[in-house]
């Protein structure tokens, strides 16, 4: 007997199809863009992530603080559309990335802060940094954890134009290869200029402000926050103009550095583009909606 033949409507194979969250894209397709100076800005989403309560790791103080009061910052001040998740095990944390691909679209500015714990493992001659959710285990068991690698690949992936990635953790600044960002001088770009701010808005932007480099940093001394949180916090609610990235780093880093020193410690934040993540030479800007 011949073995029977299976009929298939379509060919199958191990790749598997797409998917996607309907809800999350008909809300985000509602979301206006925003104007400056009759240049579009596009859209503004901010992902928020707080891991304060481990489950195997020494629980801190103020990140739950930290993404409280930034939401209310971002939602009110400078009319982002924010998402929160907190005290995140490592599931949740990648899908609440993943979720963006519904969300973000080509034109649009994407704010990811994470406030937690982090830390790193030497592979070789390797050294990979992880943010650590709430379900991590202490190290070296790293079966939980969060490489760098997986938010940089999923932020090249993105069609956001502008990401700004914030990270107050621990060996944050792992999150980029590639040396600090060398375009800072004394002397603020003229973002007033028409011109040069249609320019720059062009361009893709994936750059990472981190609260200490690659180097252990603070939880508390910000009354509440973290020292670099409470920096970056009230220059953003203190601030009345747009705002360019690099410019926000300087602010926050001489605010960091005195605050960490007067409490015996050494800590300074760093700014870079994100490695393999298709930075160009674009921005971010904050622009209060005062402005708009």
């Amino acid at each position: 007997l011949k073995p029977a033949i299976i009929a298939a409507s379509t060919t199958q194979t191990r790749a598997p199809s797409g998917g996607s969250t309907v809800v999350q894209r008909q809300v985000a397709q509602a979301i206006k863009e925003k104007t400056y100076k009759n240049l579009n800005l596009g859209r503004y989403f901010a992902l928020l992530i707080g891991n304060q309560n481990y489950q195997s790791l020494e629980s801190l103080q103020t990140p739950l603080n930290d993404i409280a009061r930034a939401r209310k910052i971002l939602e009110d001040q400078y009319g982002f559309t924010v998402m929160t998740i907190e005290d995140s095990d490592n599931i949740s944390l990648m899908e609440a990335i993943n979720d963006l691909y519904e969300v973000v679209g080509e034109n649009d500015n994407l704010l990811l802060f994470y406030a937690g714990h982090g830390n790193r493992l030497q592979t070789g001659a390797k050294e990979i940094g992880y943010w650590l959710p709430a379900n991590a285990n202490p190290p070296p068991r790293d079966t939980f954890w969060v490489s760098n690698e997986f938010v940089s690949g999923h932020l090249a992936r993105l069609k956001a134009r502008r990401v700004l990635v914030v990270a107050d953790s621990c060996y944050a600044g792992l999150l980029s290869g590639e040396p600090s960002f060398l375009l800072l001088g004394d002397k603020s770009p003229d973002y007033n200029n028409p011109e040069f701010l249609a320019f720059k808005l062009q361009k893709r932007a994936r750059l990472l402000l981190s609260s200490g480099g690659d180097s252990p940093v603070l939880d508390v001394g910000g009354a509440g926050h973290s020292v670099f949180a409470r920096a970056f916090l009230d220059e953003l609610e203190n601030n009345q103009t747009l705002i360019a990235a690099p410019e926000l780093y300087r602010r926050v880093r001489d605010r960091v550095t005195s605050a960490a020193a007067a409490q015996d410690f050494e800590q300074k934040p760093d700014f870079k583009t994100i490695k393999a993540a298709g930075h160009e030479i674009g921005d971010f800007f904050f622009v209060p909606k005062t402005l708009l």
